[in-house]
């Protein structure tokens, strides 16, 4: 539910991958905008000291997605802004003016009215549903594209119960699946790397050895304590209230989705002085799925680092959330700049049955040592006196002080590792002569005619942020534009 718009030198990087200028900053803010309605928070339903400072005159204001500030913010949550502040991820006020390093209160898609998530179906579909030109079938799956012999998209071959039928396009097909679906589809069209549609017989349209690969993902790990003050390890035991608040009012706990302070930075330079030369300086390599490189070749303002708070204990998401009556918080970190790099690949010739899908998690010794160095970060943000000071008691509870060394903290992160389901980039966007790209800056798939994919897939990589889903909506109103002008 979060919503920011990534770093500038993302879309720099973005635009100089695909040789399309029109990817730079300045041209893609006006689409993160053309999407949204921004309405402030009413103040005085949040703690005086959870005041947001943002601009609200560049944000969109008559967009379909509603955005606002939570109704509430938990104590918990004022206390890691100061913890950030106090180990040098300094205040930005704001995520939505293409800076992210620094910390601020975050904003979500949220209806301000009612308290309840704003979404795509809420936003774009539930008020044209009378359209007559819109027609919904539910509860129905996309089996393949087809075809004709000039390798044209001429429709989507679709299952409904027991009923097979094709649905016909008289201009193109414009596919939407998310990283998973939207590469699986392709494939099982034969619309892929031709070994893997030959090996399941399939028929192949296009050869794009990159349909399905270049995966790129975000995963997280955190560190709990006892705290001094109320968390949801007992608030929840008012949901009743809660629940009245938020039917009431839209006021309450329950108008948060958590995570409501997010901060980014690169790894501070005592943290990174034992990196190794592969991590630091390492030159860009051909890999068997990605040209990858390790962090010199990302950005200045690229955030190697983000973090998270939540107001309850989070362990690796099967641990046992603690029931003794103390109050627990955790500080989680994400690795906002990985270059392990996963991919989808089918498991058969049929939609029915799941692709397979390999994250490739802390394959790279870059992932590995920035993992390790947002660890022993996360231990110095909560040795701030600020925060020693709330604590219940002086001992960390989750993982606890027996994980020290750099071997120790690998394994509790490869043990208590939870992804954030980012994956995105497995139908990368583009220059044609790039042999793993699958689509250009149109979302235009290359190798056949009147097929787009418009998602996540289609980003060239995963930008940094506290979540994808507004890079989609900003790319998907930008070619909606395209679309719209015939290009």
């Amino acid at each position: 539910m979060a919503w920011a718009e990534s770093s500038r030198g993302a879309f720099d990087r973005w635009a100089d991958e695909i040789g399309d200028e029109s990817f730079r900053f300045a041209t893609v803010e006006k689409y993160y905008n053309k999407a949204i309605a921004f309405t402030p928070p009413d103040q005085e339903s949040r703690r005086a000291n959870a005041t947001p400072s943002y601009d609200p005159a560049p944000l969109g204001k008559t967009g379909p997605l509603a955005i606002t500030y939570p109704a509430y913010a938990h104590s918990w949550s004022t206390w890691l802004l100061v913890a950030l502040q106090a180990i040098g991820v300094r205040n930005t006020d704001t995520f939505l003016t293409g800076n992210l390093n620094g910390s601020a209160w975050q904003v979500n898609t949220i209806n301000h009215t009612t308290g309840a998530r704003a979404s795509a179906d809420r936003a774009y579909l539930r008020p044209y549903l009378q359209r007559r030109n819109l027609a919904v079938f539910n509860g129905t799956l996309a089996e393949r594209i087809i075809f004709d012999g000039h390798k044209v998209a001429q429709g989507v071959q679709v299952t409904t119960g027991n009923s097979s039928y094709i649905l016909r396009a008289k201009r193109e097909v414009i596919l939407s699946g998310g990283s998973f679906q939207s590469s699986q589809l392709l494939q099982v069209s034969g619309v892929g790397p031709a070994a893997v549609l030959q090996e399941h017989g399939i028929p192949v349209i296009a050869d794009r050895l990159g349909v399905g690969l270049n995966m790129n993902d975000q995963l997280f790990f955190g560190i709990a304590h006892r705290v001094d003050l109320p968390t949801d390890s007992t608030l929840a035991a008012n949901v009743a209230l809660d629940v009245e608040l938020f039917n009431t009012n839209a006021t309450g706990r329950l108008t948060s989705p958590g995570g409501e302070i997010s901060g980014f930075e690169k790894i501070p330079a005592e943290l990174r002085a034992n990196f190794s030369a592969s991590t630091s300086k390492m030159p860009t390599l051909k890999r068997v799925f990605h040209l990858s490189a390790a962090l010199a070749s990302f950005p200045s303002d690229w955030p190697e680092m983000g973090y998270l708070t939540l107001p309850n204990f989070i362990g690796n998401g099967t641990a046992p959330t603690p029931n003794d009556g103390y109050n627990y918080a955790s500080i989680l970190a994400t690795l906002m700049a990985p270059t392990s790099i996963g991919n989808v690949t089918i498991s058969s010739s049929r939609m029915s049955d799941p692709p397979v899908i390999n994250p490739n998690w802390l394959t790279t010794q870059s992932d590995i040592e920035v993992s390790i160095a947002m660890f022993k970060r996360l231990r110095q943000a909560w040795a701030v006196p600020a925060l020693r000071n709330g604590l219940n008691t002086p001992e960390e509870y989750y993982p606890g002080p027996s994980v020290q060394t750099d071997a120790q903290i690998e394994a509790f992160i490869r043990s208590n590792m939870v992804p954030l389901y980012h994956g995105s980039a497995t139908n990368k966007m583009g220059k044609k002569g790039d042999e793993l790209a699958v689509v250009g800056s149109h979302g235009r798939v290359f190798g056949v005619e009147h097929l787009r994919v418009v998602d996540s897939s289609a980003f060239p990589f995963l930008p940094p942020g506290p979540g994808p889903q507004a890079v989609t909506y900003m790319l998907a109103e930008k070619i909606a534009d395209q679309v719209k002008n015939g290009q």
